[in-house]
């Protein structure tokens, strides 16, 4: 189990600074940071960029969405795709691409 909280200490040297930069301490357990900065690492980037992308984007929306794919995942999927635009049926008709679907 974690400890929920996090703490904002301004780290910039004067307050008129528009784009000031606060250190955000958060407490988690071991386990969960180790394998975030593993998936972090293999998305190439570090685990404070996905923490600072997370909240800019909750800033902007109000909402927390996340859903981010590892970059073998996605190779994977980018390989399949290709596989079936090059052996794969195409389709022009809705009722045939239909039809195929319910066999």
């Amino acid at each position: 189990m974690y400890k929920k909280y996090i703490t904002l200490t301004t780290m910039a040297t004067t307050p008129k600074k528009k784009n000031m930069t606060v250190t955000i301490n958060v407490k988690t357990d071991k386990k969960t940071k180790e394998e975030a900065q593993r998936i972090a690492a293999l998305l190439g980037i570090s685990l404070s960029s996905v923490i600072n992308i997370s909240l800019r984007q909750f800033v902007c929306t109000g909402e927390l969405h996340l859903r981010v794919v590892p970059r073998e995942v996605e190779l994977r999927w980018q390989k399949d795709i290709a596989e079936a635009k090059k052996n794969g049926k195409g389709y022009t008709d809705v009722k045939e691409l239909m039809g195929d679907l319910m066999k």
